[in-house]
């Protein structure tokens, strides 16, 4: 049988199941792996202890792997206060509402502040980065507060997690932004979903700045709403 492609070792030290670390590699590894930042140095510690060639998405994937209940809620708490502002909200001994701004993401929510963009991920947190998701028990809500830089690009400003997706939840989260931002009068306009929840707490907390709906989930949702219906004629007719 004849292959379309090269099949020499030096070809195949890159194939998935050449480079995939066995358990016990991957435990004498962990130190490396979880503790060192730089991907390119942890892909170097590998290569030299194992002869393996991963790549750096194999490092994320091992990351969040090993990572997964490594630390306690407190240990993760000061790990973040070390590299920007947290808040939490606690009941009855649990993080229901937890947010945080890294002091790069301060600096620039000051300096793009006249539009903001309220983007929630409802009931998903598997693919938070891994320090994150040593925090979370169970599945919470995401929420992202986003700018738009000087290159059109969305850039997030601030991380939230709530364990309910009510209007409360949501106040608490601009009430935490308005705080650690120190002065956001000069956001003129939000952007978000359809989700009611988000412009009443807009209403609330900012009544200075204009609400508008994304494009984007408006069409979405218009063309689910049409479409479910077109679908719905379609199977009476039949």
């Amino acid at each position: 049988m004849l292959h379309n492609h090269p099949c020499s070792s030096s070809w195949m030290v890159c194939d998935p199941w050449t480079r995939r670390l066995s358990s016990e590699e991957k435990e004498n590894l962990k130190p490396v792996i979880l503790h060192c930042e730089s991907a390119d140095e942890v892909i170097e510690s590998i290569k030299e202890r194992t002869g393996k060639q991963v790549t750096a998405a194999d490092v994320k994937g091992m990351k969040a792997t090993l990572s997964t209940g490594c630390f306690t809620r407190k240990q993760v708490m000061d790990m973040l206060r070390q590299k920007g502002e947290v808040r939490e909200h606690l009941e009855n001994g649990y993080a229901t509402r937890i947010c945080f701004s890294s002091y790069n993401q301060i600096q620039l929510y000051r300096k793009y502040p006249e539009v903001l963009c309220i983007d929630s991920t409802y009931n998903t947190n598997n693919k938070s980065e891994y320090v994150y998701r040593c925090i979370l028990l169970c599945r919470y809500s995401l929420f992202q507060l986003v700018v738009t830089d000087n290159c059109g690009r969305g850039q997030t400003v601030m991380f939230a997690w709530t364990r309910r997706e009510k209007r409360a939840d949501v106040i608490w989260i601009l009430d935490q932004f308005k705080e650690i931002m120190g002065d956001t009068m000069l956001t003129e306009t939000f952007v978000m979903d359809c989700a009611r929840c988000e412009s009443a707490a807009v209403c609330i907390t900012h009544g200075h700045a204009n609400t508008i709906l994304c494009a984007f989930h408006v069409i979405r949702a218009f063309r689910k709403k049409t479409n479910d219906k077109i679908m719905l004629l379609a199977y009476v007719k039949r």
